[in-house]
């Protein structure tokens, strides 16, 4: 059990427009982490196999150009 439900789900902008049972289906399947300050939570040439969802807190998102130059 995650603490979040559809109906939390339903209160974020990006999520409202979705119906029900789906935020139900996808509430049913989250696990929360907390991650410290400065952790790198993916790198850029990482296929993607989740999806993140902020619940509190600040996101530095950065990349390496063709220079690898942090960006």
């Amino acid at each position: 059990m995650t603490g979040i439900n559809a109906k939390t789900l339903q209160q974020f902008k990006d999520l409202s427009s979705y119906p029900l049972p789906q935020l139900e289906k996808l509430a049913a399947n989250l696990s929360i982490s907390q991650f410290k300050k400065n952790k790198t939570i993916f790198d850029q040439d990482e296929e993607a196999k989740l999806v993140y969802l902020l619940l509190s807190g600040v996101v530095r998102v950065s990349y390496l150009n063709s220079h690898e130059n942090k960006i």
